[in-house]
């Protein structure tokens, strides 16, 4: 068996906030407050048989999409299902479409696949460059994790036409894209009556701020659905998540993110501060390029009060770029105040 081997530091998430409590997180790209939390009291009595399988939960989910139940699969979260996902194609080839969450990698790695990395932008600039790698599966993030971008389904469409023609499988992780404008979404019924060679990984996590409470699922051909399936484990998803799932996917109202990212981009930008990439998500990425702040840039914030997230163990980034979370205007303009001092 071939040895699975990797920097445990390339494989970090953003979540400091365990470690660094008093702080204001700026770091994990989720919702910063969920306006209905609810005290969800447990049945000891469910807790002392096996969790039933997640038909409920995938009805909802279904229903809640306007899809037929044989296009979703319920997973103990997002990243549980990327890494079952790559399980299926064992031994074979991925094209990664970078910058991308770091666990498609790893996942890609413990699978065994012949890997290859490639800028997405250059792809979506020309789809057909899929075909010189001849992979079996392409992955990417829409919106893009770190910077923000997203694509829609005319965009996604190339993708899988290209895909489609070598007999590939694209899997679009869509972490994000609830901070997206619906009207931008990907149309799933125009997707899986055309195409039935893509996955599109969503979660609950990121929309409600609860990401203790780990739902992921799948929306897929009824085919690639059925083949995840057999290789599918039991009890993957607790009882009672059955329970809070109404509760679950109905998220608060987003459209004052976009609002305060604009706050933040000026705001950054005014201050000398490269934005990296066009952002339309939570999220915003930036480069600060003075040697000597860089290095100490996250520290000094942290001390200040402040989490960030440093992303330069994403590939193709550098020491002296970093992400922030769109929060509420009071705590943007707390973090705006600290890096002014910072930087003098």
């Amino acid at each position: 068996m071939k040895k699975f081997s990797a920097d445990e530091e390339t494989f970090r998430h953003g979540d400091g906030f365990f470690r660094h409590s008093p702080a204001i997180d700026f770091s994990a790209s989720i919702y910063p407050e969920y306006t209905e939390r609810k005290i969800i009291y447990i049945d000891p009595e469910k807790l002392s048989h096996y969790p039933v399988t997640p038909d409920l939960i995938e009805s909802r989910l279904a229903s809640y999409h306007g899809l037929k139940r044989e296009n979703i699969m319920a997973f103990y979260g997002l990243t549980a299902l990327i890494h079952h996902f790559f399980r299926y194609f064992h031994d074979k080839r991925g094209l990664l479409l970078e910058p991308l969450f770091a666990e498609h990698h790893r996942a890609a790695l413990l699978s065994n696949l012949s890997i290859f990395r490639v800028p997405v932008n250059a792809v979506m600039e020309d789809p057909h460059m899929i075909r010189s790698f001849s992979p079996d599966v392409v992955s990417l993030n829409s919106p893009v994790n770190p910077t923000g971008e997203h694509y829609g389904t005319e965009q996604i469409e190339k993708l899988l036409m290209e895909s489609e023609k070598i007999g590939a499988s694209l899997f679009i992780d869509e972490a994000y894209v609830d901070f997206i404008g619906k009207e931008k979404r990907l149309n799933y019924e125009i997707l899986l009556n055309t195409y039935d060679n893509f996955i599109c990984g969503r979660t609950l996590t990121k929309a409600t701020g609860l990401p203790g409470v780990r739902i992921g699922y799948a929306i897929g051909s009824a085919g690639m659905i059925r083949e995840m399936r057999k290789m599918s484990i039991p009890w993957m998803i607790p009882q009672y998540y059955s329970e809070i799932i109404d509760s679950l996917l109905y998220a608060a109202d987003m459209k004052w993110i976009e609002k305060e990212r604009n706050y933040l981009e000026r705001s950054l930008g005014e201050m000398g501060i490269k934005i990296l990439g066009k952002p339309e998500a939570n999220f915003i990425s930036f480069r600060i390029t003075d040697k000597e702040t860089k290095e100490y840039f996250s520290l000094e914030l942290q001390n200040k009060g402040f989490l960030v997230r440093d992303i330069s163990n994403f590939y193709g980034f550098m020491q002296g770029d970093f992400r922030v979370t769109v929060r509420r205007h009071e705590d943007n303009e707390k973090l705006v105040h600290a890096i002014k001092e910072i930087l003098g």
